[in-house]
């Protein structure tokens, strides 16, 4: 028997563009986008120079509690940016959804990454 994510984890099972870094507009050589995948537990994407992925190593739509692992990426010389995106992505404890926008917050409630909806 096979599980269906419920509606709340529908709710973030999608694929995003970056639009804010630390609340700054972002600007990348290549468009930056994550995938969060809750049927498989994973996420992968693009910080505008690498390619990266993991393991969601905890999710829970009611407390919007999204934790992410053993974090890979390719290892070209990038910006400034992308460093930036890359780091922030181990720090992300926490979530909220706002109509297309996906806010990836630290424990303290604080925004490190803003992506939106396209898929």
């Amino acid at each position: 028997m096979q599980m269906k994510p419920s509606t709340a984890q529908a709710s973030i099972h999608d694929i995003y563009v970056l639009v804010e870094a630390e609340g700054q507009k972002v600007k990348t050589n290549k468009t930056a986008t994550i995938e969060i995948n809750l049927s498989k537990m994973e996420m992968m994407g693009n910080d505008g120079c690498n390619d990266f992925g993991g393991k969601i190593s905890m999710h829970n739509a009611d407390q919007m509690i999204l934790e992410f692992a053993d974090i890979n990426a390719t290892e070209m010389y990038c910006d400034e940016v992308s460093n930036k995106i890359g780091q922030s992505l181990y720090k992300v404890k926490k979530y909220k959804r706002e109509g297309m926008l996906l806010h990836l917050m630290s424990e303290e409630g604080s925004v490190l990454l803003t992506y939106k909806k396209v898929d």
